[in-house]
């Protein structure tokens, strides 16, 4: 393998594929570890590697690594709903903990200088008050969260032996190539009926991946960044409804009728919507739960001053730039 300036796993990913072509952007040479599987259409160039090691490996990863400045750790197990869904079991830190530890191990032992983690914002508790920062408390409902607890763990833990480590928990995110929330929310949003909680009032919190993959790439060239967690939200919230009604103004999109429900009403119902959204938008269907309802009934959105302090980074897509900037990608690629 030749030397290159970073590795990113998950590459061919939401947030991966971006992050490698803010790296191309800016001159760097990038190895993607990739499935055998996987489409690698949109990461392609003369500035980009492809790479298959398995990660439970230290000699394929030793090879992976070899002159690597930067690792960028954004594979993992992830659906549209892990974050919520209480019911899931704990097989996933096979994938979000376990390659993690090992990774860092084979980091630390070829020399890289930076290792940026992406963790996520299911860490917090599903009451955690809003604006919610990165000193809040970690307290997960679903074994995602806490498998992302303990991979930050680790991050933190190699850190103090010696390989620097970042942290981003980035919020749900859209783009061009989502492969989860972005189409689950498309395919609720052609329900003719839509029962909320509150009818839609609650502030969220949605960020665009260019911005993840602004904030990932500025944090692992700041020395300030080093040892440091970093919330990655919009800094833009807004109300479910609005969101609603922006996808329908950007796509197109039937527009629903929202209908208000009470979170105790949507808490009787769940076993119910379940089996409708797993009809209409499979993958979704965990948010119909008690979970769900939890974080229905209140504003959730990330306070972003900290990567605005220490980093000098501001997110600069609301929702509808976001989305706008999605379908844009997505049209050009389609008639390519």
């Amino acid at each position: 393998m030749s030397t290159v300036d970073a590795v990113v796993t998950g590459a061919t990913g939401l947030l991966g594929a971006h992050i490698v072509r803010r790296l191309v952007e800016s001159g760097a040479r990038v190895r993607c570890l990739v499935r055998p599987t996987s489409s690698t259409a949109r990461i392609q160039g003369p500035q980009v590697e492809l790479a298959q090691a398995d990660l439970n490996d230290p000699a394929q990863l030793a090879a992976l690594l070899k002159g690597v400045s930067v690792v960028y750790h954004f594979a993992g197990h992830l659906t549209a709903a892990s974050p919520l869904n209480a019911h899931e079991d704990d097989s996933m830190y096979r994938l979000n903990v376990d390659s993690t530890t090992a990774l860092l191990e084979a980091a630390a032992q070829s020399g890289v200088q930076r290792f940026v983690y992406a963790s996520s914002v299911a860490v917090y508790s599903a009451d955690a008050v809003s604006p919610i920062s990165e000193d809040s408390q970690c307290s997960p409902v679903a074994a995602y969260g806490r498998s992302k607890v303990t991979a930050e763990a680790a991050v933190m833990d190699y850190h103090r032996r010696g390989l620097a480590g970042t942290v981003i928990r980035p919020a749900i995110c859209i783009g061009a190539w989502d492969r989860h929330f972005l189409p689950a929310a498309r395919r609720v949003a052609r329900l003719p009926i839509l029962p909320i909680v509150g009818g839609g009032r609650n502030l969220l919190d949605i960020v665009s991946a260019l911005d993840i993959a602004e904030l990932a790439v500025t944090a692992a060239s700041a020395r300030a960044g080093a040892g440091r967690v970093y919330n990655g939200g919009s800094g833009h919230p807004g109300s479910l409804a609005d969101l609603i009604t922006t996808l329908h103004e950007v796509e197109g999109s039937p527009r629903p009728l929202i209908v208000p429900v009470s979170e105790g009403m949507m808490r009787f119902s769940a076993p119910v919507a379940r089996r409708i959204v797993a009809l209409v938008a499979p993958g979704m269907e965990g948010t119909m739960s008690t979970v769900g309802a939890r974080y229905s009934a209140h504003d959730v959105y990330y306070d972003m001053s900290r990567a605005r302090a220490e980093l000098g980074f501001t997110p600069r897509y609301d929702f509808r730039r976001g989305l706008e900037r999605a379908r844009e990608e997505e049209l050009a690629a389609a008639t390519a």
